[in-house]
């Protein structure tokens, strides 16, 4: 319970202090498969198992069993490409993904109409993720603001 209610904070915080104005480089858009049923198919395969994750390690040099697959989107969020998402790179450790889906739902209503991104995370498995040096053990995740 400590470990979500502190990565909850961590995420809202992250995401609070993050201007629009404060983006120095453009972001390429994302890819978008025109039939979404790939994205389905590839969520079928992978649908989360009862048995929680496990991360050992450190982020740089770490492995994640039972990795839980990140939602493609939600009401108020989507992950940023569909081929990154595709190649395995969107799972994290089943603790995270409760805190971040719980993130987002508190923040569907504040502030309205925001939509958030989510980027690469690790893999099934952990393990390198290129060109990352973290993102090893599922607890890492890249955010984008807009």
């Amino acid at each position: 319970m400590a470990f979500n209610s502190f990565l909850f904070v961590s995420v809202f915080a992250f995401i609070s202090c993050t201007s629009p104005n404060e983006t120095k480089h453009k972001t390429s858009r994302p890819i978008v498969v025109q039939d979404s049923s790939e994205i389905t198919k590839y969520r079928q395969q992978h649908t989360s198992d009862s048995i929680p994750s496990t991360s050992t390690g450190s982020v740089s040099n770490g492995q994640l069993k039972h990795g839980k697959l990140v939602p493609f989107d939600g009401d108020n969020f989507r992950y940023f490409d569909t081929t990154s998402y595709l190649n395995d790179r969107a799972f994290v450790h089943d603790k995270v993904l409760k805190t971040v889906l719980e993130t987002y739902r508190v923040l569907a209503s504040s502030p309205p109409g925001r939509t958030f991104t989510i980027m690469e995370c690790s893999h099934k498995n952990g393990g390198k993720l290129y060109p990352h040096r973290t993102h090893q053990n599922g607890l890492s995740i890249d955010f984008m603001m807009p």
